[in-house]
């Protein structure tokens, strides 16, 4: 995963695929924090107890499981974001549209 924008804006110039590749990763791993999130916000205090320590240990695990369940693809949301770049591209390619990954 990346750490900044920057970093993916370097990607970007360096190896496009890989950038259109990570970009649907990150997105992936932020949709499922959101669901993680709102999914654990709607529960009762469980396993972490309650206050601002459980909130933040909470927080560091939806983070956790969102990455990993971008990286393994499980949702899916980051292949179909690629495509729809892929398919916006067209057969030119990559190297001709760069615009189009701004």
């Amino acid at each position: 995963m990346i750490n900044s924008i920057e970093g993916l804006n370097h990607l970007r110039r360096t190896d496009p695929q890989k950038a259109m590749s990570t970009a649907g990763k990150e997105f992936e791993s932020i949709f499922a924090y959101q669901i993680l999130k709102t999914m654990g916000d709607s529960m009762s205090e469980g396993l972490f107890g309650s206050g601002l320590a459980s909130d933040f240990y909470k927080d560091m695990l939806f983070q956790s499981v969102a990455r990993n369940v971008a990286e393994s693809g499980a949702l899916g949301i980051g292949k179909i974001i690629e495509g729809h770049v892929e398919k916006l591209i067209g057969d030119e390619g990559l190297s001709s549209k760069q615009e189009y990954i701004r």
